[in-house]
């Protein structure tokens, strides 16, 4: 039986609809989104500074708004995004101390993620970091940026799709 017309009183909103047509104005796409991640091993140095990460390996850019010079993501389209990032760190000798992970913008929002061993040293961390952030589209962007303190000594990035990344998507355009 096919409807013409659906009146708000005769429909019930628990039951559930199969669509066979295209359904319109159902929700956004998350596009424009990106996903990188360093591909060679670097370093963060022994200053416990934060230092911008380098990627120089795309997974995906759907908007091509990834910057390899400046490792910097500037969408292009304004609105909310979900940007998340993650930094391997190691140091020699189980000598680390700390280590950041730190989402930079020049929008609205801005996060950090770290790790403190106190006296209890390591070899190496994951700190993660996701954040909601306002950019307006044309000129704002986002980029990773790590720390690390070792005693003095170099603090390393660890390399791989698994181990260092960055990315984002778009959550809402209003």
């Amino acid at each position: 039986m096919a409807i013409s017309k659906i009146q708000s009183e005769s429909i019930n909103l628990a039951d559930t609809f199969a669509f066979t047509g295209t359904v319109t104005g159902a929700g956004e796409s998350n596009a424009p989104y990106f996903r990188v991640y360093r591909n060679g091993s670097s370093n963060v140095g022994s200053s416990a500074s934060y230092t911008t990460i380098t990627f120089e390996t795309e997974v995906y850019d759907s908007a091509n708004a990834f910057d390899t010079s400046t490792h910097r993501w500037t969408p292009q389209v304004a609105g909310k995004y979900f940007i998340y990032g993650c930094v391997t760190l190691y140091a020699s000798a189980s000598s680390l101390r700390y280590a950041d992970t730190r989402i930079v913008s020049t929008g609205t929002g801005d996060a950090r993620a770290g790790v403190d061993f106190s006296n209890n040293y390591a070899y190496s961390c994951k700190p993660t970091v996701c954040e909601i952030i306002t950019l307006n589209g044309s000129d704002q962007y986002v980029s990773l940026s790590a720390r690390g303190y070792a005693g003095g000594s170099n603090v390393d990035v660890e390399a791989g799709s698994g181990n260092t990344y960055f990315g984002g998507f778009l959550l809402s355009t209003s």
